[in-house]
């Protein structure tokens, strides 16, 4: 079964590599710069193929993508400066680039003009209480954990330390929650506490203010240990939010929650097991570990709300995080639930002519459409396919907070 889930990987990759490397620069999706939701994201996805092949023809497309990419900058105005769309995605994405040896030049006079910019932006983020990670000031700081920026991360501790909500029971912090219209507690990735406690333990890691990302590490895990659902609703572990209004540590109400990227219980948890990792909390990893072992046995859609095959809410993104987890750890039920996800993703492959090598991805009041980036469409399989099948190294998964 292993071996014939990697046997349809493989000639899909292909499929996708022809696309990405022919198709998509000439295409009808959007070329938007920004790493999450754009052409970025696209060269990311190519430096993995030529990680794998290592051919100078591969090289060539990057380097035309890379000049693309920098010509869309040049005449987007105003071009946005979150980490999903805009300016601090690409810096990060220029920095991994120049690690990996895609880009030899230097983009110190782009990246000093980029740290400017985004700190203006991070003020007034903070003073918006828009603590996020794809569209605020979280993202911005995960720019800054990979510039080295010291005085710019010091300055993000201590915004979230006067923004977050404590007691001697544990430490939160609300978000803003448009559908909703009105403040929550948000247990995710994308939006949430886990991506605070994610940039925490990174500024702890390299020595920013460690006393206080120490502290507020420990009070946000006591929140999420706090509501544990007790017992399991749909087998969730964690609610996905809670409206600040409704919030009560003595009495809980069980909510259902998604396997996810961007939310729900598996991208949390793996946050937490990071988190632990970094702290030296044995405990923690511990419990971390075997409530992740917990999600494998969760694959039907009444437990996991997977529909579709994109990253961020998708079949694909949960594959990631579970392939991940196996090459972190060698346990064989994570790269089990990877190589189900896999399928899953591969499954949903519907061979329709008007998709993306037969991928259509849902979109919000539109319906099912050509979507070629990382977060929201084509990008996101191309990264499970290539993780899984080329066994490439996953150091890019810092861009999504995975590692």
């Amino acid at each position: 079964m292993e071996k014939e889930i990697l046997r349809k990987a493989e000639e899909k990759i292909r499929q996708i590599e022809h696309y990405y490397n022919y198709e998509y620069m000439s295409g009808d999706v959007s070329l938007y710069p920004a790493l999450l939701k754009g052409m970025g994201g696209v060269i990311m996805i190519q430096s993995l193929f030529y990680q794998h092949h290592q051919s100078e023809k591969l090289k060539g497309f990057i380097d035309r993508t890379i000049e693309a990419l920098i010509t869309e900058i040049e005449k987007t105005d105003p071009l946005l400066s979150t980490f999903s769309g805009g300016l601090a995605g690409l810096g990060w994405l220029f920095l991994f680039l120049t690690e990996t040896k895609m880009i030899e030049e230097s983009m110190d006079e782009f990246l000093t003009d980029t740290d400017e910019v985004l700190l203006g932006e991070m003020d007034a983020m903070i003073q918006e209480k828009l603590f996020d990670f794809l569209h605020g000031a979280i993202g911005l700081g995960n720019y800054f954990l990979k510039r080295h920026h010291k005085p710019a991360l010091e300055k993000l501790v201590t915004a979230l330390d006067q923004a977050v909500t404590k007691s001697k029971e544990e430490i939160k912090i609300d978000c803003y929650h448009f559908l909703r219209n009105t403040r929550v507690y948000d247990f995710g990735l994308a939006h949430g506490n886990a991506n605070v406690l994610y940039f925490l333990a990174k500024c702890f890691e390299t020595g920013v203010l460690p006393e206080t990302c120490i502290r507020l590490i420990t009070g946000i895990v006591k929140f999420y240990f706090n509501n544990l659902q007790e017992p399991r609703y749909f087998k969730a572990i964690f609610p996905s939010l809670i409206n600040v209004s409704d919030y009560s540590i003595e009495k809980k109400e069980n909510y259902r929650s998604r396997l996810a990227w961007c939310y729900g219980d598996l991208s949390a948890l793996n946050t937490l097991l990071t988190v632990a990792k970094t702290i030296g909390n044995q405990k923690l990893g511990s419990d971390a570990m075997n409530l992740l072992l917990e999600t494998t046995t969760r694959e039907q859609f009444e437990f996991t709300s997977v529909t579709d095959p994109a990253f961020c809410h998708g079949s694909s993104g949960v594959g990631m995080i579970y392939w991940n987890l196996y090459k972190k750890t060698g346990i064989k039920q994570f790269k089990q639930s990877a190589l189900h996800w896999l399928n899953q993703t591969l499954l949903m492959d519907e061979g329709d002519e008007k998709g993306i090598c037969g991928y259509l991805f849902p979109l919000e009041g539109v319906g099912n459409v050509r979507i070629a980036d990382i977060l929201d469409g084509l990008g996101g399989v191309a990264l499970l396919l290539c993780s899984m099948v080329y066994e490439t190294d996953l150091d890019w998964t810092k861009c999504l907070l995975l590692s």
